[in-house]
């Protein structure tokens, strides 16, 4: 808990700080965003280096033409994302195979998906990702560069990692706003995401509360929808949100490693079926950028693991 409440003071400082310049306002549209998103648990500022280790998503999106809109249909874009994450046990060090707590791969993927916002205040988005574990997804080559290029002490552990391995899922979301009051400062939401594939497979649900300046889905930069082809533009905004999140886990090929390998390489598992996460964080968006900085607290994926896990996310989406 000493870890968890420094975070909620940065977070809460820098909303104070900021919001009294968050008016909202109409601005200009743009159809296109570009955009990147680090996860790292370097920006806990604990010194922790460990289990998800290190994540970087590159972003593609286009807004629907909105004179193809219908009445129901408020936005919707297509999405084209590429990315790499890398898993470690409980340190970059491991020297020993029974010093493993956790299986250590990378994982590299791409994915694709459409996304579709209406005027009930639902969204849907459906996608497909390719991805490949084990040496294929270059998980040590990337860790060690990294390390050699900012003077970080050297890893140790990838002749331990899962064997390569490929595979296809299947994703969709589907949110629902539950309550939103009258001032537009205040809302809640749930939302469902489920994965079906050779990598992962399993059921997320994950209740959404944001609090501040906030616009609805259709245009808001939580759901990735501030683009749009209409003459008029997303308002400015600047909100805190809060996610816990209930996860059913079928299959982590991170973990259980390649679906269709015998030997999956020298240290694989089971995942924990359900597992808990609480996601805090805090979202700025005006004229051509957004802004994302969240934090995310977990329990065990798997029972061998010798600590819970947590890692901050920094996102920077530009609009065009």
């Amino acid at each position: 808990m000493e870890k968890i409440r420094p975070v909620y003071i940065r977070l809460l400082t820098i909303y104070l700080l900021l919001s009294g310049t968050s008016l909202a306002f109409a601005q200009r549209a743009y159809r296109h965003e570009i955009g990147i998103k680090n996860d790292n648990d370097v920006y806990l500022l604990i010194s922790q280096d460990q289990y998800y280790t290190n994540g970087v998503q590159f972003y593609w999106r286009q807004a629907f033409d909105s004179t193809k809109l219908s009445s129901q249909l408020l936005n919707g874009s297509y999405e084209i994302s590429f990315g790499q994450n890398i898993y470690n046990s409980n340190s970059a060090q491991i020297k020993w195979l029974g010093d493993v707590d956790r299986p250590i791969t990378g994982y590299l993927f791409a994915n694709a998906s459409v996304n579709k916002f209406y005027s009930n205040g639902t969204m849907f988005r459906l996608g497909a990702e390719f991805g490949m574990i084990g040496p294929a997804a270059l998980g040590k080559p990337i860790q060690q560069s990294f390390h050699d290029i900012f003077g970080l002490y050297p890893t140790a552990g990838w002749e331990f990692q899962l064997r390569s391995a490929v595979g296809v899922d299947v994703q969709a979301s589907f949110l629902h706003t539950l309550f939103r009051n009258s001032s537009q400062s205040f809302d809640v939401a749930l939302q469902y995401d489920g994965s079906l594939g050779f990598n992962h497979t399993g059921l997320l649900a994950s209740p959404i509360i944001r609090l501040g300046n906030i616009n609805p889905w259709h245009q808001s930069a939580y759901t990735n929808s501030r683009i749009t082809s209409g003459i008029h533009g997303a308002k400015r905004e600047f909100f805190l949100y809060y996610t816990p999140q209930l996860h059913y886990v079928v299959y982590d090929a991170t973990i259980q490693g390649g679906f269709f390998l015998n030997n999956k390489g020298p240290v694989s598992g089971r995942p924990e079926t359900w597992q808990l996460a609480h996601q805090v964080g805090l979202i700025y968006a005006r004229n051509h950028i957004t802004f994302n900085l969240h934090y995310i607290f977990q329990s065990r994926e798997i029972k061998t693991m010798y600590y819970r896990h947590q890692y901050g996310s920094v996102s920077f989406m530009y609009q065009y």
